[in-house]
């Protein structure tokens, strides 16, 4: 078996102010470029009034706090339960296709065209399906689709990091479960489980826009 990994993946979202400035935000993240000693990546993107925080930290994970600061009120409050204030959720890795075995196994070998994200939401009597059907398929079949994306859930919302060119790769990881009841009629069954948008004509999976990227190799 091999050691437990030193990368943590992270989503965060946060939802900006109706009077946002999201130069603000952007100037945030490449003010990060030179500071990159624990971090790995960070990407920013934007879907309408949401904003969505891909991290890669080596050793722990990291707040996008103390990362980015306040962005001077740029970001609404979220509840928090307690007499802190926090403007970032995080959101909970629900799938991915593949598990950072350590440093090396996770570095870039070869040039990232752009990360890019998407967006859903689940039907909420649909969540418990969604990720029992995305762990049957995580742990029958590690490694068979883009080796760094990672679907990230909070609330209905459900949060789809990726990069470009996809890289597919033999996962050092065994699988855990020994069956193969992954249904082949993958994109129909999904699509049962989101919620209509207001214009259904379009893809189910919207993208986000990128608006930062620091830390791939270009």
């Amino acid at each position: 078996m091999p050691e437990e990994s030193d990368i943590v993946r992270s989503i965060y979202r946060a939802e900006v102010t109706p009077d946002a400035s999201i130069e603000t935000c952007v100037k945030a993240v490449d003010q990060l470029q030179n500071q990159m000693d624990t971090q790995l990546t960070l990407s920013l993107f934007r879907w309408e009034a949401m904003l969505f925080l891909y991290v890669e930290s080596a050793g722990s994970s990291v707040s996008p706090e103390d990362l980015l600061g306040d962005l001077d009120g740029s970001l609404q409050t979220w509840p928090s339960g307690s007499s802190d204030v926090r403007h970032w959720v995080p959101m909970m890795d629900i799938f991915h296709y593949s598990q950072p075995q350590d440093v090396d196994h996770w570095r870039r070998k070869t040039v990232v065209e752009m990360p890019f994200g998407s967006v859903v939401r689940l039907r909420p009597e649909k969540v418990s399906s969604y990720i029992f059907y995305h762990y049957q398929l995580q742990e029958e079949r590690p490694g068979t689709g883009n080796k760094y994306g990672l679907i990230g859930l909070h609330e209905d919302v459900l949060f789809f990091y990726q990069e470009r060119p996809s890289v597919s790769e033999e996962t050092p990881a065994q699988p855990s479960l020994k069956t193969s009841n992954t249904p082949p009629n993958w994109p129909e069954l999904m699509s049962q489980h989101f919620a209509p948008w207001p214009d259904p004509g379009k893809p189910e999976w919207r993208p986000a826009t990128l608006l930062a990227s620091i830390g791939l190799p270009e």
